[in-house]
């Protein structure tokens, strides 16, 4: 990876970004690169248009970083200076030495974001029903049943005294369609105990770990109906509304314990709980049509945010939802 710097004086007209980038655009610029895996330095003159470029304003001026990615090498993160970051400290993205629990994890986007915490070098606890085995390798499962809430931390709690816990997802849901007048009380009160209620109290037993670790990260996965009302969907509506409001409380509850508690609100995904809507020959070519992507999303597209909200990179970021829906919400 190289890395090079170019201070540009801002244009008298406008003090943005985009003005830079079009001044380095005109001309041609000379740069001293370094290569960060060798350490050599040479002076590159390219077009800055010609190049692959990230281009991040940084604290003192308008001096943009230019990075361009080299064969089949990785960076796990970005170098800064400013506030926040003492001396040039790397923004990473690497979880190595971390452990994540990871709720709902059996199957859908938790299957999936338990293996991407783990790509990115998290161990694992894993809680949800069923075999979860081959999730991912795991320090620990635990088989619970979230729709119980009163169960959970005689399951947890032995498992969280053996580990230091640094992430966690709460990403455990279930759904039940049926117009409003239809719904019992008894399923309105499982998709709350499940999406709602154990979400809580896996989120008081970590937490209270976290605050005494000196901090941690906690990443709700709620739901484009935390903003919209659906229909057919009354109690999962208002199940996501509250998870929202629950991660604001608590991000500001937390945040002087350096815990940072957000949220991702997937779109419409590719998972059990959507399978009757993608079935659906009338509603889905429906949806489809109004999400500006063109497509339903995949769990794997959850992963990169919620690498992101376990990593150090979003530190100073907390009491966000964070939306992942292909467009859905601008149009």
């Amino acid at each position: 990876m190289l890395v090079g710097a170019h201070r540009v004086t801002p244009s008298p007209r406008s003090e943005g970004i985009p003005d830079a980038n079009q001044a380095l655009a005109r001309r041609p610029h000379r740069h001293r690169w370094r290569d960060s895996v060798t350490g050599h330095t040479a002076d590159a003159q390219r077009r800055s248009r010609d190049l692959p470029v990230v281009v991040r304003p940084q604290w003192s001026g308008y001096a943009l970083v230019l990075v361009r990615l080299g064969h089949g090498r990785r960076e796990p993160g970005l170098r800064r200076h400013g506030p926040g970051r003492r001396d040039g400290a790397a923004v990473s993205f690497s979880l190595e030495g971390k452990t994540a629990v990871v709720t709902g994890a059996r199957t859908g986007i938790g299957r999936a974001i338990a293996r991407g915490l783990h790509d990115a070098g998290a161990q694992l606890i894993l809680v949800g029903r069923g075999d979860l085995a081959d999730v991912a390798p795991a320090l620990a499962t635990v088989s619970v049943d979230l729709a119980d809430p009163a169960s959970i931390e005689p399951a947890l709690a032995p498992v969280l005294a053996e580990h230091r816990v640094d992430v966690l997802v709460n990403n455990a849901g279930t759904i039940h369609r049926g117009a409003a007048v239809d719904v019992s009380l008894a399923d309105w009160q499982r998709v709350m105990a499940v999406n709602l209620d154990s979400a809580f109290e896996i989120s008081k037993l970590c937490g209270a770990q976290m605050i005494a670790n000196g901090g941690g990260k906690v990443v709700n996965i709620a739901s484009l109906l935390s903003f919209q009302g659906g229909i057919l969907v009354s109690a999962y509506t208002a199940s996501k509304h509250a998870l929202v409001g629950m991660t604001k409380l608590l991000a500001n509850e937390w945040a002087a314990s350096n815990v940072q508690v957000n949220a991702i609100a997937p779109g419409y995904v590719e998972t059990n709980n959507t399978a009757p809507l993608r079935a659906d020959p009338d509603r889905e070519p429906a949806i489809r049509g109004r999400i500006p992507a063109g497509r339903w999303g995949t769990p794997e597209d959850l992963v990169g945010p919620a690498v992101f909200l376990s990593s150090s990179a979003s530190d100073y970021v907390t009491g966000h939802v964070l939306v992942v829906d292909g467009g859905w919400l601008a149009r």
